[in-house]
């Protein structure tokens, strides 16, 4: 099992966007949490969507690096170094999975608030 600094250091540029978008996103889902207006729901919710597509972007670019990289590559080894490849690119969507994932409690804790004081 390789270290989560490793993982950032193996998971490229995308990284550290990813977790700066997921702290603003956590912030903006306390501040839901505590308000519970609709405008901290849709930034919560756009700042929720930010770090699942660039996990998407990461993966993307780090498949299409590893395809290019194996053109001129032995075939005996071909298959084996894709496969090392395409698991250093999937760091970056589990990071954004992850990162997004964790957006969800407070989006959903304040809409569950906010429904209550509608009522």
């Amino acid at each position: 099992m390789q270290s989560i600094a490793n993982q950032m250091t193996l998971g490229g540029p995308m990284i550290p966007l990813i977790l700066m978008t997921a702290s603003a996103m956590l912030v903006f889902g306390v501040l839901h949490i505590i308000l519970a207006r609709k405008w901290t729901f849709s930034v919560t919710l756009i700042l929720f969507l930010i770090p699942l597509l660039l996990g998407v972007l990461g993966y993307v670019l780090g498949t299409s690096q590893v395809d290019s990289a194996l053109v001129g590559v032995d075939p005996s080894q071909r298959a084996a170094l894709a496969a090392a490849g395409y698991a250093e690119a999937k760091i970056s969507l589990y990071f954004g999975l992850g990162a997004g994932g964790a957006g969800l409690l407070p989006l959903i804790i304040g809409e569950v608030r906010r429904r209550g004081k509608a009522s």
